[in-house]
């Protein structure tokens, strides 16, 4: 089983989660707990061990009560006070360095380790591994020639830009989520990826030559380094950073004005209307008045209630970065602009484009942890039971009016699971109608298992956030999956030129109805 602890974490929250894998057997007054299913050990890892934050007496109580568990090998059952002896099982525990929101570790409990330092992985390595990958998925799907040997270049080229953003642009407590690990560099070619051709097919069409893999490329490494920077001294940094590597690695020659501000550079899967997801074609949007109309005729024809919006050019850039996100798989993204920005509406068209239903929740007075809950539940069984459709979990700040909240976010980000959140009569549904689904599909698992990765292969989560004020920083410090589990998307203030075009369009709406 996988724990990832977090600033909020309890040792009551995570001594349920424990207690929850193993099979409670009673022999007299003492209770055995054996790991189920019988005959195998239990392997319990820990990620962000060093997370939960330090009480008033200097004490991390989640760590104190697995060292506990460690020293004596159970714990104390806390509503009948007798202790539980926990048999075959073996605690691993991963932990970034102190700093950050995260504490050092005692003696006390780090003598049960056996302790590993990993360094980071070398150039070298890191060329290996994403080399192979990219040059595999290239050769499998007939790519040509050129653009098959363009896979050593493209590597390097994306590990020199992560190497230069992660030296030069550094985390500040304005930029609390300038933290860029292998994770980015993942999802640059994460996005290359998606230009698959669609099902019957073995040669994409949508990368004929070099020149388009080299937009391609600036494209994706745009959308996972360029979009979360939040100032205009930043992006002019990293657009003449990307030139020069562009030019040294692929001798792709542009100029800045030409990608960014004359033209839109956008790839995107929605233009050909009226054809399955799986038979979407991710390819480079070179007609601007054709996509603005697609996007229109999304707005009016596949839309309950037709949505009144205005599509400048930064609007559409943003609803083709929100619709890319939501079409990787356990694709998550982070909205960040100041109220008024647009975002709700943003993800609402978004959704809409990459086939997803969108849904959210509806605070009522006395809105507790258990109604969030229930209503996370509902959302989950739409995504992994009762949908067609993978699910959007739109998370505005306004909703977020307990921090327990965001505890139950942040561990679904990262294992599609929310520790103690299922009751009986939940799992009995889990249980009652999934294996029909897992027959359907030619599926042998335990049904538990299967139910987390349907969660989390058709549950995207959404959070739309304000910079304003030290919210955001502190949630990032506690909260570690807000940004290394969601794709980041910083929306600066509407230009003029959007502005004018909204009022225009209320000016000519009133001369209508006058």
């Amino acid at each position: 089983m996988s724990l990832t602890f977090s600033a909020q974490t309890s040792s009551k929250q995570t001594q349920l989660q424990i207690e929850s894998r193993y099979n409670p057997q009673r022999r007299g007054k003492n209770i055995f707990l054996r790991p189920n299913p019988p005959g195998k050990k239990l392997v319990i890892f820990v990620d962000d061990i060093n997370m939960p934050a330090v009480e008033e007496y200097g004490a991390q109580p989640p760590i104190e009560m697995l060292r506990l568990y460690q020293d004596r090998k159970g714990f104390y059952d806390r509503e009948q006070l007798i202790w539980k002896d926990a048999e075959d099982s073996v605690l691993i525990a991963a932990a970034a360095p102190p700093g950050g929101g995260r504490s050092d570790l005692t003696p006390r409990f780090t003598r049960h380790f056996t302790m590993m330092c990993l360094p980071p992985a070398s150039f070298e390595s890191l060329m290996v591994i994403f080399k192979s990958i990219l040059e595999g998925f290239f050769k499998s799907y007939t790519f040509k020639p050129e653009i098959v040997s363009m896979a050593n270049n493209l590597v390097q080229a994306t590990l020199e830009i992560y190497d230069k953003i992660s030296t030069e642009l550094l985390p500040t407590p304005a930029k609390s989520h300038y933290t860029f690990n292998l994770r980015d560099v993942s999802k640059v070619f994460q996005g290359i990826l998606l230009t698959k051709p669609p099902k019957g097919q073995n040669t994409p069409f949508s990368v004929p030559n070099s020149t388009v893999m080299c937009r391609l490329w600036v494209h994706e490494t745009c959308r996972v380094f360029y979009d979360r920077l939040v100032n205009d001294t930043d992006r002019n940094w990293f657009k003449e950073t990307l030139k020069n590597t562009a030019y040294a690695q692929l001798g792709f020659e542009f100029t800045p004005k030409e990608l960014f501000d004359d033209n839109v550079l956008v790839f995107a899967d929605f233009m050909r209307r009226g054809v399955d997801l799986e038979e979407r074609i991710y390819e480079d949007i070179t007609d601007y008045p054709k996509l603005v109309r697609i996007i229109g005729e999304y707005m009016t024809e596949e839309s309950d209630k037709p949505m009144d919006l205005v599509l400048f050019k930064d609007a559409v850039e943003h609803l083709c970065r929100v619709s890319r996100i939501l079409r990787f798989l356990r694709g998550h993204a982070m909205l960040v602009g100041l109220g008024g920005s647009g975002k709700k509406s943003i993800t609402k068209l978004a959704a809409l484009l990459a086939g997803c239903k969108l849904m959210m929740i509806e605070l009522k007075k006395n809105y507790k942890e258990k109604d969030f809950r229930e209503d996370l539940f509902n959302m989950m069984k739409e995504a992994a039971i009762v949908g067609k459709k993978p699910v959007v979990f739109l998370l505005p700040d306004t909703h977020i009016i307990h921090e327990s909240f965001l505890e139950d976010i942040n561990n679904l980000l990262n294992s599609g699971e929310v520790p103690n959140m299922l009751g009986k009569e939940q799992m009995n549904e889990i249980n009652n109608t999934l294996p029909e689904i897992m027959k359907a599909n030619g599926v042998n698992k335990e049904v538990y298992s299967y139910w987390v990765e349907r969660v989390r292969s058709n549950l995207h989560i959404v959070l739309a956030v304000s910079p304003v004020g030290d919210k955001l920083r502190n949630r990032i410090r506690m909260f570690p999956s807000l940004v290394n589990c969601c794709t980041i998307d910083w929306i600066k203030p509407w230009p003029e030129d959007a502005l004018l075009s909204v009022s225009k369009m209320f000016l000519d709406k009133a001369d209508t109805e006058g």
